[in-house]
């Protein structure tokens, strides 16, 4: 009896182990130890067809088919029905490595005309040591706004939300006898919820909604995490005073029970299984091509964003057939013409009367050098765009007071008045290389460095075509042969014809847009491989007409 009261308090302290380990105010040394690659799990998104594990899988795949169709109640006593009208989904597969030779792979149970408050239901292999796989029915009760969070890559807490079961003889109910110590239990599965903070320690479980704005990758660090570990818990019978504890209680994860190990997995969900189904077989060859990985990986992460919706679909099933018309786009090239979003707004108020007068002049100035305009333009280390609360940290002056002020009042409403930076991003770059911006009352602002800055990017724009020129001239412009104009209708729709008229064309890239409610424009740098380095824009601004400048 001694024996076994040292295994349960073995157990005991197991789950107490597992349950600290969840925690994330630890010391350094602490969080260290629990970061390090022993220790971390590991996880990615892939399809089946990419995994090394495909065959094994395949044939362990077959068996949960036939394994499902002998359930006739979840864990939770509930009737239903695995036998008809539930698709593996084989696409969207979430695989954890975690420790040595030990990982898991869990799947989207699909069913076509299951409701919004359906549950979520996940098949979770969990390797084996003899090379088998364990497997787990995992359900999970959330709501339709937890649904969204997890599409949109949000975390979403999963204890005492999912009942799990083992797709084994004898366990379809959940439940597990064992008498190995002697004494009568009950085992069923329970999660946890286990983090890993990033690799500066900064993002963690406690400020989960700010994971985005971790910078791991271009740091070469790691991104937090946030792992449902599934553990075979048991509860003794002690009414025959095994223990001497009064009654029953969970006595932790069972390493000995079900096979295997404590099963780590990810809440897998995704309907663009069904979307990719009904695809005509030659967009289905473009999208299941493995040249365009990438492509497949965007629009699956876009459609989960925006909840699978018609215009969803609409744009996903446009850009297939633009990267069939246009094979050696590359992903990154797409997403940044076709995929960006407005920033916002800032200084919307243009004023016609003053910008359209055609005796406002402004003295004449030489375009800057191609490479003096980019060493300028704000940037980080990996050539990439900063946000705009970092540009109007780096102006300060007046366009971080006019931020501020409306952040700070009282008025909830127009705290996003001064979101929008593009024009601060070209001002700053047209400042320091070797162009003087004017001081313009009403128009332009001073920075902390004493200089001159645009908030609006359509006055921005009138104020270029009034001091670099354009081609032709016009009356209230000079002549510059390196400047290209190209409407809304030479753009097409959706701006499908801008990489082909912009290919090869380096310098001040200036959208102008018909619609003040998407954002009064664009301002940024074209590079030479026609991208943006804040995005294009070509899809989603309404597009009244672009000015390129072309530097040398």
């Amino acid at each position: 009896m001694k024996n076994k009261f040292i295994s349960r308090l073995l157990s005991l302290v197991t789950i107490i182990v597992l349950l600290y380990s969840c925690r994330n105010e630890l010391s350094t040394e602490q969080e260290a130890h629990s970061n390090s690659s022993q220790f971390r799990p590991t996880s990615k998104t892939i399809r089946l067809e990419q995994s090394k594990h495909k065959l094994v899988l395949k044939t362990e795949l077959q068996k949960v088919q036939e394994n499902l169709k002998e359930i006739k109640t979840n864990a939770s006593g509930k009737a239903i029905d695995y036998a008809n009208g539930v698709s593996i989904d084989t696409d969207n597969v979430t695989y954890i490595e975690y420790g040595t030779n030990f990982h898991t792979y869990t799947f989207n149970l699909v069913r076509e005309n299951s409701p919004e408050s359906a549950p979520l239901e996940n098949l979770v292999l969990s390797y084996l040591p003899d090379g088998s796989y364990k497997e787990l029915l995992v359900t999970y009760n959330f709501t339709s706004q937890e649904k969204q969070d997890l599409l949109s890559r949000k975390g979403v807490k999963t204890a005492g939300k999912a009942t799990a079961i083992e797709l084994a003889k004898g366990t379809y109910g959940g439940i597990v006898s064992n008498r190995s110590m002697g004494g009568a239990e009950s085992c069923s599965y329970k999660t946890v919820d286990m983090y890993f903070s990033c690799y500066t320690g900064e993002h963690h479980q406690g400020n989960e909604s700010s994971w985005g704005e971790c910078n791991w990758q271009n740091k070469g660090g790691y991104a937090a995490q946030h792992i449902t570990v599934v553990a075979l818990v048991c509860t003794a019978d002690t009414s025959l005073g095994i223990d001497g504890s009064p009654g029953g209680g969970d006595i932790g994860p069972t390493t000995g029970l079900g096979g295997g190990t404590d099963t780590p997995t990810i809440p897998t969900l995704s309907r663009f299984f069904f979307y990719v189904k009904k695809l005509p077989v030659d967009l289905k060859t473009v999208i299941y091509d493995t040249a365009n990985t990438e492509f497949y990986d965007g629009f699956k992460n876009y459609y989960d964003a925006n909840y699978g919706s018609a215009e969803a679909e609409e744009f996903i099933t446009w850009a297939l057939q633009f990267k069939q018309n246009n094979p050696t786009t590359s992903w990154y090239q797409f997403e940044n013409w076709f995929l960006g979003t407005s920033e916002g707004k800032a200084d919307e108020n243009y004023d016609t009367a003053y910008w359209d007068n055609p005796n406002l002049t402004f003295p004449p100035q030489s375009l800057p050098s191609w490479q003096n305009y980019y060493d300028a333009f704000p940037k980080d280390v990996n050539g990439k765009g900063l946000s705009g609360p970092a540009i109007y940290e780096i102006v300060k002056g007046t366009p971080k007071a006019l931020r501020d002020g409306v952040l700070n009042d009282s008025n909830p409403n127009n705290d996003n008045d001064y979101d929008n930076a593009c024009a601060l991003r070209v001002s700053i770059a047209l400042n320091y290389s070797g162009v003087k911006i004017p001081n313009i009352p009403n128009h332009t602002f001073k920075g902390g460095d004493g200089k001159y800055y645009f908030l609006s990017a359509k006055k921005l724009n009138a104020w270029m075509r009034k001091t670099f020129g354009t081609n032709p001239a016009t009356s209230t412009t000079p002549y510059n042969s390196n400047h290209i104009h190209i409407t809304g209708n030479q753009a097409g729709v959706n701006g499908v014809n801008l990489p082909v008229i912009l290919k090869d064309i380096k310098g001040i890239y200036s959208l102008v847009s018909s619609n003040s409610a998407w954002a009064s424009g664009h301002g940024d740098i074209l590079q030479p491989n026609g991208t943006c380095i804040n995005g294009c824009h070509f899809y989603d601004a309404p597009i009244d007409y672009i000015d390129v400048w072309i530097l040398q």
